[in-house]
């Protein structure tokens, strides 16, 4: 996998591209003046996480396009076309498709920016927070008429990690965790990431928290310097020859067997702020706790509904 597909992946994109990484700043977008039905409203995605979103609500009729990165959609009568990737636009055939809604996600501004000044009405999802999640399904619910099943799948969410915080927390046993994005240059979760709030609920401490971006570049001296507890890096480092090198084999978790590598992108769970990072969050909070394994493993049973999409 390229560089620019794996950040693809951690944007949830969830989806980043080449064109950089997502900052705090989510474009504001009015509602549409119409709202259609769900058999008539006509919605495309840019963002793999919207498409999950859309389809967790039992909403994905009303998709028409998708971005190039999302997986397509279940349904046996479900028609959509590839439209363009994270930075790029086919706006002949976006005009063609007559979308009534575009969706796309912080770190998209660029691409918002184009598909306004060709008429799409575009809606752009924060996801700087786990909570987000729920919040733009009910976003997604409005728009779709699927009020129902987003408020339903909202609140289980919402409860899950909940009761995932309270599981995971332990003032007394924090691990501090460097979390790479993206090995060389040095990319990691800062401040304004859902990542940064998803170690904070599996009871882990970012040590780039205090870094006021989504994405920032980091060294490799403040690294040795922090020292962290927990390291976790893309799947694409595991074969690589310099995590056998300094600095990263003079690390303490290195040493003490807490340097832990992503899945595989196509499974990988955390990477895609969507109600199927239940699966990602559980991976992760029994790296950080494993001594609480049982308890999350239960967890993960109850809550194992939202992996599913319809």
């Amino acid at each position: 996998m390229t560089k620019a597909s794996f950040i693809n992946a951690i944007l949830a994109l969830s989806v980043v591209g080449t064109a950089g990484l997502a900052e705090k700043s989510v474009a504001q977008n009015t509602a549409p003046k119409d709202v259609h039905s769900a058999k008539t409203f006509r919605l495309v995605s840019f963002a793999p996480s919207c498409t999950e979103l859309v389809e967790s609500i039992n909403a994905q009729h009303s998709l028409v396009g998708i971005c190039k990165f999302c997986q397509v959609p279940a349904g046996p009568s479900l028609k959509v076309e590839r439209v363009g990737d994270f930075n790029t636009a086919n706006i002949e055939r976006l005009t063609r498709l007559k979308p009534d809604m575009v969706l796309v996600v912080s770190g998209q501004e660029a691409l918002l920016h184009t598909l306004k000044n060709s008429k799409f009405e575009v809606r752009s999802f924060p996801n700087s927070s786990l909570g987000d999640i729920s919040q733009n399904l009910l976003e997604l619910g409005k728009l779709t008429n699927h009020d129902h099943e987003a408020v339903q799948k909202a609140q289980e969410f919402d409860r899950a990690i909940e009761e995932l915080r309270k599981i995971c927390a332990n003032p007394k046993q924090i691990p501090s965790v460097f979390f790479c994005v993206w090995p060389q240059p040095l990319m990691t979760v800062g401040k304004y990431s859902f990542l940064n709030d998803a170690l904070r609920a599996c009871g882990g401490k970012n040590v780039a928290s205090g870094l006021n971006s989504a994405y920032p570049h980091f060294s490799l001296e403040q690294i040795v310097l922090i020292n962290p507890d927990v390291v976790i890096m893309p799947y694409e480092a595991k074969s690589a020859e310099y995590m056998k090198r300094p600095p990263w084999n003079t690390l303490k978790a290195f040493k003490q067997n807490r340097l832990f590598f992503l899945e595989k992108e196509e499974s990988d769970r955390l990477s895609r702020p969507s109600t199927r990072v239940v699966t990602g969050l559980y991976w992760l909070a029994i790296r950080l706790h494993p001594e609480k394994q049982s308890q999350l493993t239960s967890w993960l049973k109850r809550n194992k509904g939202l992996e599913k999409l319809n």
